[in-house]
C-alpha cells in the first residue's frame, strides 16, 4: 500500500474514533420496477424496503418485508425474528409459539412465560431524573470586618500530600426480569412475595418485599447512589438514611438528605 493510502486510512480511523468495527453503508436496491435506499434492503418479489438507519434493520417472509429503526441512536445493529408470518426486529428478541416480539433499546430484555412475551425498556434518564440539591447546612454570618496580616513577601509552601487513592467504582447495576406465577416484571432490584412481583424502574432504585406486599421506589434526583430500603412490621420505607421508631420508618428522597429521630417521631430533610 502506498505512504498515501496509508495515511488515508489512518485518517479515516481517527475521524471514526475506532477501526475496528465494520460501519453500515447505505445502499440502493430495485426489484423490478421498484427500488428502494437505505440499510439492510431486503427484496420479496417485487417488494423492496430499506431501514433508514445504519442501526436499523429490515426482514422478508414470503412476499412480505418489515423493516425497523430504533427510535434513538443506539450504535448496535437491530436484529430480526420471524415465527411463521409473524415479524418483529428490535433487540433481545424472543418467540414464542407463532408471537414474536423485541425491545426497542439495547439495554431493554424480554421474556417468554408460557404462549406470553413480555418486553421492557428503561426509561431514558435524561427525562427522568433532575439534578439533586445539596443538602441544608448551617452558614454562620461573615464577621462585619476581619483583620488580615499581610502576606510575607516569600513563604515556605511544604509539598502537598500524595493524592488519596480513589475508591473502586461500583459496577453498573443490571436489569432483569422476574416471575412470580402468571405475573412477571423488569427493571432493577425486582423482588417477589406470593404472586407479586415488582422491580425498581432505574438503577438506583430499590425494593422491598414484607409479607405478600413489596414497595419500589426511584429517587426523583440524578445520581448514582443505590438507594436503601426499610422496614418495621408491615410498615416499609425506602430512600436514603433510613431511620426507624417503632413501627415508624422514613427516608429522604435526597441522596444528600439526613433523617434524625427523636422519640417516635423521625424527621428528613428533603
Amino acid at each position: 500500500m502506498s505512504p498515501q493510502k496509508l495515511l488515508f486510512s489512518a485518517a479515516a480511523c481517527v475521524s471514526l474514533l475506532f477501526c475496528g468495527q465494520a460501519f453500515a453503508e447505505s445502499e440502493c436496491v430495485s426489484a423490478g420496477a421498484n427500488t428502494a435506499c437505505g440499510y439492510d434492503c431486503k427484496t420479496a418479489g417485487a417488494n423492496v424496503q430499506c431501514a433508514k438507519t445504519p442501526d436499523g434493520a429490515c426482514i422478508a417472509v414470503g412476499a412480505k418485508i418489515f423493516c425497523w429503526d430504533p427510535p434513538h441512536p443506539t450504535h448496535r445493529k437491530a436484529q430480526c425474528i420471524s415465527a411463521g408470518i409473524n415479524m418483529a426486529c428490535g433487540y433481545d428478541c424472543k418467540s414464542a409459539g407463532a408471537n414474536v416480539k423485541c425491545a426497542n433499546t439495547p439495554d431493554g430484555i424480554c421474556t417468554v412465560k408460557g404462549a406470553q412475551i413480555n418486553c421492557w425498556d428503561p426509561q431514558p434518564q435524561a427525562q427522568q431524573y433532575r439534578p439533586a440539591p445539596p443538602a441544608q447546612q448551617y452558614r454562620p454570618a461573615a464577621p462585619a470586618q476581619q483583620y488580615r496580616p499581610a502576606a510575607p513577601a516569600q513563604q515556605y509552601r511544604p509539598a502537598p500530600p500524595p493524592a488519596r487513592p480513589r475508591p473502586a467504582q461500583q459496577p453498573a447495576a443490571q436489569s432483569e426480569c422476574a416471575n412470580a406465577g402468571i405475573n412477571s416484571a423488569c427493571g432493577y432490584d425486582c423482588k417477589t412475595a406470593g404472586i407479586n412481583v415488582k422491580c425498581a424502574q432505574t438503577p438506583a432504585g430499590a425494593c422491598i418485599a414484607v409479607g405478600v406486599n413489596i414497595l419500589c421506589w426511584d429517587p426523583p434526583y440524578r445520581t448514582n447512589r443505590k438507594a436503601e430500603c426499610i422496614s418495621a412490621g408491615i410498615n416499609m420505607a425506602c430512600g436514603y438514611d433510613c431511620k426507624a421508631a417503632g413501627i415508624n420508618v422514613k427516608c429522604s428522597s435526597n441522596p444528600n438528605g439526613r433523617c434524625i429521630v427523636n422519640g417516635i417521631n423521625i424527621t428528613c430533610s428533603e
